[in-house]
């Protein structure tokens, strides 16, 4: 008898475990989202990651990539057991409508603080790590206060840990510290605790959530990252306070505002007074030349034209010493010519054999000609 009530709890027990290796997973998106399908799961610490719609290489891929972050959230703020994040392929199955988000707009991103549930649309791959990163820091967030955390300093710390994954932290400090360049004070105090965080969150990743980041940081330094999960509303201010003299004082500003501008200024208007000086000077030289040089071309022209004589007749300017004979004729003889040879108004001696020896060539006219190719009117 004893051996057959054995061998019946074996039986039952053999096939019972094939039945629970093939049952699926139970967790917080598959009861979150019963009529989804997940076909992928990976875990990034004690956070677990389903892909709906996914292969396996994406979902553990971005379980990869919060894995620090998980570990420094989990330390800093509150640990994140049993949260998990849930990928879609498409849209979120969600009614996105009841939740408040704007009408006819697709929700890509939604976390429940309370549940401890992030849901992301996966659709545009380049945003699913920062929308997971945001969604995580709030469940922290909240798990941490009991949704009593201070806002907009929620944001900030939100907007630190997005620039630490992604390594920007320096680099949003610098334009902190150029946004004070010219100013004469520091900037006025800023209400970190305004208000709280409210839950659900719903964002659209391409936009960004949360805040810079840089006050946060400057916070750590002073108080250590603890201080996060329970901040000290008082505390803030007067960091606050600290953050924004740091600032100030970082970037070189002066206090008062600085007056090195007016010798910038005076400087400018001596360079451009200069400039303008030079260039009238020029051109005062320019002109003063082209007068010297049109008056010289008209005083030369007066200067060799031959003017009226007593008797209205053009007199040559050589003496009456000097004379010159005819080149054919050695002498003073029959055939030379008086006056020097020269023929005055008569018509030249020698005929007109001499008359067309002694005519000047006429100078060719400046045409087209002086313009064009040599070899121009040879190619006609």
């Amino acid at each position: 008898m004893r051996r057959l009530v054995a061998l019946v709890v074996a039986v039952l027990t053999l096939g019972a475990l094939p039945a629970a290796a093939d049952a699926p997973d139970v967790g917080a998106c598959p009861a979150a989202f019963p009529d989804a399908v997940f076909d992928t799961a990976a875990d990034a610490g004690p956070v677990r990651l389903w892909g709906s719609g996914l292969n396996v290489e994406v979902t553990e891929r971005f379980a990869r990539e919060l894995g620090d972050l998980v570990g420094w959230v989990g330390a800093d703020i509150a640990p994140l057991d049993g949260v998990e994040v849930c990928l879609f392929a498409d849209d979120i199955p969600i009614d996105a409508d009841a939740l408040g988000w704007y009408p006819g707009h697709v929700l890509p991103a939604v976390a429940f603080g309370a549940d401890g549930v992030v849901a992301i649309s996966a659709e545009l791959l380049r945003y699913v790590r920062d929308a997971a990163i945001a969604g995580l820091v709030h469940i922290a967030l909240w798990r941490a206060s009991d949704g009593e955390y201070p806002q907009p300093f929620g944001d900030d710390v939100m907007g630190w840990y997005l620039g630490r994954v992604a390594g920007t932290t320096e680099a949003i400090h610098n334009v902190f510290l150029g946004q004070q360049i010219g100013r004469r004070e520091p900037w006025p105090p800023f209400p970190w605790t305004a208000g709280t965080i409210s839950d659900p969150i719903l964002w659209n990743p391409q936009f960004g959530y949360g805040g810079a980041g840089d006050f946060t940081a400057f916070v750590v330094a002073a108080e250590g990252s603890a201080y996060l999960a329970a901040p000290d509303v008082g505390r803030l201010a007067a960091l606050d306070e600290e953050w924004r003299q740091a600032l100030f004082e970082a970037s070189g500003a002066i206090a008062g505002g600085s007056k090195g501008w007016i010798v910038g200024v005076i400087a400018s208007v001596v360079l451009v007074a200069a400039a303008v000086a030079f260039a009238w000077m020029g051109r005062r030289s320019r002109l003063r030349a082209e007068a010297a040089l049109r008056a010289a071309a008209l005083g030369g022209s007066a200067a060799v034209a031959p003017g009226p004589g007593a008797d209205g007749v053009v007199r040559p300017l050589s003496g009456g010493g000097l004379r010159r004979a005819h080149p054919r004729v050695g002498g003073g003889g029959p055939g030379a010519v008086g006056g020097g040879g020269d023929d005055g108004d008569r018509a030249p001696g020698g005929g007109e054999r001499r008359a067309r020896r002694n005519r000047v060539p006429k100078p060719p006219k400046p045409g087209d000609d002086m313009f064009r190719h040599p070899g121009f009117r040879d190619e006609g």
